[in-house]
Parts: structure tokens; sequence; C-alpha cells
């Protein structure tokens, strides 16, 4: 199949989702799930990236326990089902598989060199363990990754620029938690938080009735718990034809994030 490719990992191969760019080498955009799976949403917006310039792969991360995991946002059976696989998977086998999928995506003759991180939920948490636990990646972004704060005691093995963001009233992460990450982040050049207060975890599934924009409203810039810090440095990590501004990234997944609130009732 054109959209997928297979990646040959150390413990076995498994699939992802491509999105190709009109034109290449290009910049490539690692895209990591949520519970939910490689599911229309994800595959979506790895289309949509294409669109912008950028080359974006989404590994399926349960191809150990189910492969092709395909889940709908707005069932409850679906969440259901993903939940139970969120916590059963081997989150340390997923860093390795994460890093088979970035060593993959940097030998296609696509991709110019550059890839950065982005996940969500699940993906999120992935991210950051996937960033403390290895170089060669040249950006992440972060959102709503609950049980983070189980390993920020490995924080100083972080060196890519990573950009986080912190829904405030997310159930999923505790105020006590979003504390201790951006306590553990607060003095990493490279790391900067976004908290936005009054907020659920938003997610970037997108229903085709969707009609109002996100309750979401941009913060302040700042590093951490600073209200005032810059952001330049999360600017432009991957130079080139098509430099990646991480502001630019976190508005465009805001424009199209749906506030997920199937429990809100």
């Amino acid at each position: 199949m054109m959209d997928h490719i297979t990646v040959i990992g150390q413990r076995g191969a498994f699939s992802a989702y491509i999105a190709r760019p009109k034109s290449s080498p290009a910049s490539a955009v690692v895209v990591l799930q949520e519970l939910f799976g490689v599911n229309a949403d994800i595959r979506r917006h790895c289309d949509e990236l294409a669109e912008q310039g950028y080359l974006a792969v989404a590994p399926d991360l349960y191809w150990r326990q189910e492969p092709g995991v395909d889940l709908n946002v707005t069932s409850q059976a679906d969440w259901d089902h993903g939940l139970r696989l969120y916590q059963a998977y081997d989150r340390d086998a997923g860093v390795k598989d994460i890093k088979d999928t970035i060593d993959a995506v940097h030998n296609l003759p696509e991709c110019n060199g550059k890839v950065a991180l982005l996940g969500y939920c699940l993906g999120a948490l992935m991210v950051f363990m996937t960033a403390v636990r290895n170089d060669g990646i040249d950006a992440a972004v972060w959102y709503h990754g609950a049980d983070t704060e189980k390993y920020l005691g490995e924080i100083d093995g972080l060196n890519a620029p990573i950009l986080m963001h912190l829904a405030e009233e997310d159930e999923f992460i505790s105020k006590a938690a979003q504390a201790e990450i951006k306590a553990a982040v607060e003095n990493k050049p490279n790391a900067t938080v976004y908290s936005y207060p009054g907020q659920v975890m938003p997610s970037p599934a997108i229903t085709e009735n969707t009609t109002t924009l996100p309750r979401l409203t941009l913060p302040t810039v700042g590093r951490a718990n600073s209200t005032t810090a810059s952001c330049e440095d999360c600017r432009a990590f991957f130079g080139g034809s098509n430099p990646v501004d991480l502001r630019d990234l976190r508005y465009y997944f805001e424009r199209n994030a749906k506030i997920a609130a199937l429990h809100e009732g």
C-alpha cells in the first residue's frame, strides 16, 4: 500500500502510516497515536502535515497486542477497548519501536535527515520517554501525556527541544503531577510548557459535525512556570526549506482540536 510502510525493527516488523509531501526531501514528523490507534484522526493529521510540506509517519504502537487498531473517539465501546490496550501496553518496548521508526524515517529518500516527534495522550508519554532515552530527535511536541511524571527521573537525558501542553483541568493529569512536570523542566533551556487555565484535555479528534472552534485560548508565551520568557528557542528547529516553528504546530493542532467532552455529560 502506498500509504503505509513496513518498519523492520530489532524486535519485529510493524506497519506505519505515511503521508508524503509534494516535494522532497523534507523534514519529517513522527506522529504518535492516542489510545485509539492509528485511526482516521491521526491519519488525517498526517495528511494535513504532508500538505504543509512535511513527511509524516505514524507507527502502529499496538502491533504486538493487536495490529491495525482503528478506534473512534466518539464510541464508548472503542474508549473501553482503547483503555484496555493502553493499560497493557509495554512502554519500554514501545520506546524501542519508536526509535526503530525514527531510524527508518531517517533512511527514507523523502526525508532530509530532520525528524521530530509529536504525540497525544499515550503518544505524548511516548514522546517524552523516547526523547529522554535517545538522541537524534530534532524536536518534540507533547500533548497531555498522562503518567509522564513517573519518568521525570530521566529528565537529564533530554537533549531535544521539547514543547509541552498542559490543560489544567485534565482529569488524567492531576494538579500535583502537573506541578511535578513544570518543576522538572523549569531549568531545562530546551523545554517549554504551555499551561491552559480552565481547560480540559484537548484531543486531535475531529468529527464530521464539529461546527465550533475549540475553547482553548493561547496563553502568554512562557517557559515552565514563567509568564514572560521568550519562545524564540522553540522556532525553526529544522531549518532548510521548510523550517518548523513549534508555535505554528501548536496553533495548527489546536485549531483543529476537539475538546474531549465525552464524559462531561
